[in-house]
């Protein structure tokens, strides 16, 4: 069951499912390429880069470490992928941080280093300069129960300077998307039950949220007895720029 609300950047719907998370999908290259995930001789998955067909394909990375999760910037120059380190002594446990390159893979960067602090979830900004990322810790304080674990939301440049959070709760914050305009972001947490209850991640408790691009305005926008995830904000017209039109100009930042 989905629902569709009408914001002032446009339509977001919302996937009200107690089941599996919704499809991942990322933009294309600047010439319809794509990025995919492949499993190297049983070991680890990094990343490959092929043509629309199938046909050249090419690797990416061969850190040793685990590369997944890609991600297109909207002008198709940049790709950010999460980067898993195993840590030591503790087989089939990682630490999960967040790196990004260029198309040639010639210049990779870490934006936000593997720590105990997991990076779970990402979002390019529309115009590419900044990255919306979901930080996990797996002992928060405030939340109760065995195994429970928290989350905060953050954005960071897109170089990996200027870390800022925007939020700080026992809540599991999660699932966040930047407006098409850049100046809102949604989101689904279970903050309501101020992370006292031991609920599993994209539960009953969780509800979709909205603030602005700087963490403040928060506002609820479901009221449901039924998980509440993965919001996504139907784009923009597609002549609508990102950037403020010139004076005189008319404004589509309202897409509908």
């Amino acid at each position: 069951m989905t629902g569709k609300m009408l914001l002032a950047a446009g339509l977001l719907t919302v996937a009200a499912l107690a089941g599996a998370p919704a499809a991942q999908a990322t933009f294309p290259g600047r010439d319809g390429s794509l990025v995919v995930e492949r499993m190297v001789g049983n070991k680890q998955p990094d990343l490959f880069l092929m043509r629309p067909d199938g046909t050249g394909a090419q690797r990416l990375t061969a850190s040793g470490a685990w590369e997944e999760k890609p991600e297109w910037s909207a002008d198709g120059a940049q790709i950010m992928y999460s980067r898993w380190r195993p840590v030591t002594h503790q087989p089939g446990v990682f630490d999960i941080g967040l790196s990004a390159m260029d198309a040639s893979a010639r210049h990779q960067r870490v934006i936000v280093p593997p720590s105990p602090r997991d990076v779970v979830t990402q979002d390019w900004s529309p115009d590419g300069r900044r990255i919306l990322l979901e930080i996990a810790t797996g002992h928060p304080n405030g939340r109760q129960g065995h195994g429970a674990r928290q989350s905060d939301l953050a954005v960071v440049d897109a170089d990996g300077s200027h870390f800022r959070r925007l939020t700080r709760t026992a809540a599991i914050e999660s699932m966040a998307v930047w407006s098409p305009d850049g100046k809102r972001i949604a989101f689904a947490s279970d903050r309501q039950v101020k992370g006292k209850e031991d609920l599993p991640r994209g539960g009953r408790a969780f509800e979709i949220y909205t603030m602005s691009a700087n963490g403040i305005d928060i506002r609820r926008i479901t009221h449901n007895h039924v998980p509440d995830l993965y919001p996504t904000w139907q784009p923009l017209r597609p002549w609508c720029p990102v950037v403020p039109p010139m004076k005189g100009t008319q404004s589509c930042v309202d897409a509908r």
